[in-house]
């Protein structure tokens, strides 16, 4: 039996191998009935002459079921039958001398075939590829096997394409990107775009392309070429804009403004160029397009292609056109061509490096890929898509499009590398602050609709490899960029003066970070409502939305009528395989012509080049070791080198590692897992983790397997107070073999962190010295606040409250560990001093951030959380203070500290910061751990509340 597509191709595909011993059988026969041949033959017969059917039965043995086969060719079919009767003949030799005879060189033939998905240069799916392994398998437990055969292919899959990319990788390859995203609002490129184009940040995230001189228009080119320009206008039609027309008053325009340009210099302190935008004098249905002009190749002669430069460019628009008329998918590209001329512009000399690559526009949506030159023949099988989300879920007011690059490195050896798939996505999502869930529903419906069409070739379409193309997900990418964030639409989850008031609070930077608290789109991901496995850099600008001109604004230029929000963003998702550096996030607040800001980020996508003729026959290779394993008759077995684990002391936030050596003893491959000890339990505790989780050994192989004790903040709380003695048991299952248990011990630490208030003031000493829990005092016996606490405000009174940046910068995590250790064994600090009897900066800081890990580990916060809907909401200084008798001391003795410190005179003039400064700079650190929200509430209550309450006590 053959397939159809290899027969149409002349080549053969084996289907089937029998073994020829003496079970082996095969018998012939005629058929019954008469088929016409229509085929041609070598003899001259007629086409009424019928011609001998023959069937053919094989059985491997007197068990198995046959295989029937129909031919014609009866001289084939008897060679065939002598040759199997002569080996038949060879294996009953065999037989009577005991001689089994090696059929080793058939398993190459007898072994499933290699999956589509290892040979296939389609990238697998970014959204299951970057899970944890172990966390795709069955589900199992202890003497409780899952669906070991499903695991095995897994884990197999898994093994041979690494195994593979090791051989095949040559070098690395790095490919450096730069993606923007900008809404326009309908508006057409009336600015110099450099500083966006050209990119350029600091450590803050503001561009350092200086802006134009002046907000010229590159139709400024004096009354003659107005005078054009307005004549063109009238020349267009009013129902269809003429391209043609177009073309030649631009061609007109450029002819009579030569000498205009060569005499006046129209320049920015980085385009030398001409910008081809429109002004506000072309409509909002139309625009002309001014060719870029260098006089005598100036452009060209000073454009050097450096390794600093982007290799390619992504720009992505939103709300590009708004006429009623584009709302049911305009195909007009008059828009797109003043963008892109714009883009090539703000280029400056750099522009003639580059060439638009492809592009797609969905309406109001645009997004257009640029790339050097010398590289276009790298990017191959460029393919776009587009869909709308708008009005009934079709329009395309709101949407998607995308865009599918194949890369192929270039190769100075002759190697012909793997391609590389970069994917871009553009997308406008639902409006308005209340509807956040239908932008969820909107990114899930753009992911489901989102494919392209890609050309099917047997090694990607396997069974269906006779269709012409194949759908392909946006997710099939080595690596995927979601920029549309303009527009994404999310918002922040806090009232409108709130939110202006932190964007004015100093320093700027913890403002922004306390928003981002309550940004939409950061939720969602946290919760796995949208855009999971997506990740974004750091935001350190201003909201990008919304601005006016013209309108009523705050100080810092945001519509008074609608709440500023990061509604701009670029995200990322890459394989594992993908080294990805994000090197910037800006906005660019020097382009005010639409009511956003453009936003850009630039990455180094680094990637190894892989040998696509070494990796095919690696993977082969390796397949043909692993790809029978499940169907050998052999068990499999492996070997521990150790069962037990002793771990000896275990502090809190410290490593304690041990390895297990695994070895492959048996004489097939071997694939094993952890499994959980009871079902639907987990594989190991909280405070333990397992590398590698999952894995597979050939015969003789061995490994070393990581097993390692950290006891965080979270399982901390849970072990304090009643567990002295760390156990726990590890199941290691091997794939239809047996399960091996490990076990685990240690003695653990106890530690004040991580506890409740309440327990700590009724320790009655150290928490090191306390055994079990009802040690504890009684209630009547609680102290007012935790000796530890007083330790930590005590030593800060005494030697660190004139240190102006204490709490502020972070301390060295060594001290704070034995900061910790003499708090919880009682012992006092053991830290020198200096002759004057102060301590050293890096000592002073260490014990700042003991407090502050101390007050963040706790279970509970300081300020009950049934009270923090009333502390908001108090509005003056007596309210608070008769709220503060139902307050713990630790409170009031914290923020007494507090006040006192604010009070000092600042230690040198360039250190010097105003009282109420430094109060709201601790009271923006402070706040949000005395009064923590509980995670699962969102949105939570509002920071400014919280902040005002503390600072009626600090200041």
């Amino acid at each position: 039996m053959f397939k159809s597509d290899a027969i149409a191709k002349g080549d053969l595909a084996l289907q089937q191998a029998f073994p020829i011993n003496v079970d082996f059988s095969m018998t012939m026969a005629q058929t019954r009935h008469n088929t016409i041949d229509l085929r041609p033959s070598d003899s001259h017969s007629g086409l009424n002459q019928s011609r001998t059917e023959l069937s053919l039965s094989i059985k491997a043995d007197s068990e198995s079921d046959p295989v029937s086969f129909l031919t014609y060719d009866v001289q084939g079919l008897r060679s065939v039958l002598a040759e199997c009767k002569r080996l038949k003949t060879q294996a009953e030799e065999r037989k009577q001398s005991d001689s089994p005879g090696d059929y080793s060189w058939m398993r190459y033939y007898t072994v499933k075939h290699i999956p589509v998905s290892l040979l296939s240069k389609i990238p697998p799916d970014l959204r299951t590829i970057n899970k944890p392994l172990h966390t795709l398998l069955s589900p199992a437990s202890a003497g409780l096997p899952g669906d070991d055969e499903f695991d095995i292919n897994l884990i197999r899959e898994e093994w041979v394409r690494s195994k593979a990319q090791d051989i095949a990788s040559r070098k690395q390859i790095n490919l450096r990107i730069r993606i923007g995203t900008f809404n326009v609002n309908g508006k057409l490129p009336s600015q110099d775009l450099s500083p966006w184009v050209q990119g350029g940040v600091d450590e803050s995230g503001h561009s350092t392309v200086l802006p134009p001189l002046q907000p010229i228009s590159p139709f400024s080119l004096g009354d003659g070429a107005k005078g054009i320009l307005d004549d063109a206008k009238e020349t267009r039609s009013e129902t269809e804009y003429d391209t043609t027309s177009v073309e030649s008053s631009t061609s007109t325009i450029n002819s009579a403004s030569k000498s205009t340009l060569q005499s006046k210099s129209i320049t920015s302190a980085s385009v030398r160029t001409t910008s081809a935008v429109s002004s506000s004098s072309l409509s909002s249905e139309n625009t002309l397009q001014v060719d870029t002009y260098a006089p005598n190749g100036e452009a060209q002669a000073h454009a050097e292609d450096t390794k600093s430069d982007p290799d390619l460019l992504a720009f992505g628009f939103q709300e590009l056109d708004l006429s009623t008329e584009a709302l049911l998918y305009s195909s007009k590209t008059t828009r797109e061509d003043a963008w892109s001329t714009a883009i090539l512009a703000g280029l400056g000399e750099k522009g003639a490096l580059y060439e638009k690559l492809a592009s797609k526009q969905l309406v109001g949506m645009l997004l257009m890929i640029f790339v050097k030159k010398r590289l276009r023949d790298c990017f191959r099988d460029i393919k776009v898509c587009a869909v709308g989300a708008g009005l009934l879920g079709i329009m395309g007011n709101k949407g998607g499009t995308a865009i599918r690059l194949t890369y192929v490195p270039p190769s100075d050896e002759g190697w012909l590398a793997r391609p590389v798939t970069v994917t871009f996505v553009d997308a406008h999502l639902a409006a308005f602050d209340e509807m956040m869930d239908r932008r969820n529903a909107d990114f899930h419906d753009l992911t489901r609709r989102l494919v392209f069409d890609v050309a099917a070739n047997p090694a990607d379409a396997g069974d269906v490899a006779l269709l012409p193309t194949l759908p392909i997900s946006i997710f099939e990418s080595d690596a995927l960029f979601w920029m549309g964030a303009s527009d994404l639409n999310y918002r922040i989850d806090l009232p409108d003066s709130d939110i202006r008031t932190l964007l004015k609070t100093e320093p700027r930077e913890r403002g922004i970070e306390t928003l981002l608290e309550f940004d939409q789109l950061r939720h969602c991901i946290r919760d796995g409502k949208s855009f999971a496995g997506f990740t974004e850099d750091r935001i350190t600008r201003l909201p990008t939305y919304r601005f006016s001109s013209g309108l009523l604004t705050d100080s810092l230029g945001y519509d008074m009528k609608r709440k500023p929000a990061w509604t701009d963003r670029i995200l990322y998702m890459k394989s594992a395989g993908t080294d990805l550096l994000q090197e910037s996030y800006a906005g660019h607040s020097e382009i005010t012509f639409s009511d956003h800001k453009p936003v850009s980020a630039d990455f180094e996508l680094t990637v190894p080049f892989v040998d696509d003729s070494q990796f095919q026959s690696a993977v082969r290779t390796h397949w043909h070791q692993v790809g029978d394993m499940e169907n050998n008759d052999q068990p499999p077995k492996v070997k521990l080198d150790s069962t037990l684990l002793e771990f000896g002391p275990v502090h809190y936030e410290r490593d304690a590692q041990k390895t297990i050596g695994l070895q492959n003893t048996g004489e097939i491959p071997c694939a094993y897992r952890f499994v959980p000890l009871d079902a639907g339990g987990p594989i190991h505790p909280p405070w333990l983790t397992i590398e590698p989780m999952a894995g597979l050994l050939l015969p003789s192989e061995a490994i070393n397997i990581s097993i390692t004790v950290n006891v965080t903040k979270e399982s901390a709380s849970k072990l304090n107070m009643w567990t002295r003695k760390l156990h726990c048991t590890l199941i290691l299952h091997t794939m239809f073999g047996k399960d091996h248990c490990i076990t685990a011990h240690g003695e653990y630490q106890p530690t004040c962190y991580g506890n409740r208030l309440s327990d700590l003031v009724r320790l009655p000493g150290p928490m090191r010295e306390l055994s079990d829990r009802e040690k504890l005092l009684s209630e009547e016996q609680a102290i007012n606040a935790p000796r530890e606490v007083m330790r930590l405000i005590n030593w800060l009174m005494t030697y660190a409250a004139e240190m102006q940046d204490l709490f502020l910068v972070p301390g060295d995590q060594d001290l704070v560990a034995n900061i910790r250790e003499c708090l919880d064994t009682g012992e006092e600090f053991t830290f020198k001093a200096e002759a004057d009897g102060r301590y050293d900066r890096k000592t002073t800081i260490a014990f700042g951030e003991a407090l502050l890990q101390f007050l963040k580990s706790l279970v509970e916060p300081v300020i009950p959380r049934h009270l923090h809907s009333k502390c908001v909401q108090i509005n003056d200084r007596d309210e608070a203070f008769e709220l503060r008798l139902k307050l713990l001391q630790v409170w009031i003795s914290l923020t007494a500290f507090l006040h006192f410190i604010c009070q000092q005179p600042s230690g040198s003039p360039q250190d010097s910061t105003p009282t109420v400064s430094r109060a709201q700079l601790l009271a923006s650190i402070f706040a949000p751990i005395l009064l923590s929200e509980d995670p699962s509430v969102y949105p939570p209550l509002s920071p400014l509340g919280r902040r005002n309450f503390l600072l009626f006590f600090i200041q």
